[in-house]
């Protein structure tokens, strides 16, 4: 019997992936979680930016 289609679990990227984590980890939704994703953000870009 064929599976049913499953929505992607994981995100293709990175990035992507930690915000997926934070919105799973972080029960609290809206405005609140915009911060703490800025974050990740910044996290993520930085050494991309900086060049290291």
């Amino acid at each position: 019997m064929p599976e049913a289609t499953q929505p992607r679990s994981l995100p293709a990227d990175s990035k992507e992936h930690a915000l997926w984590l934070l919105d799973e980890l972080v029960p609290v939704k809206g405005v609140n979680n915009l911060s703490v994703a800025l974050q990740a953000d910044a996290a993520l870009l930085g050494p991309a930016v900086q060049g290291t």
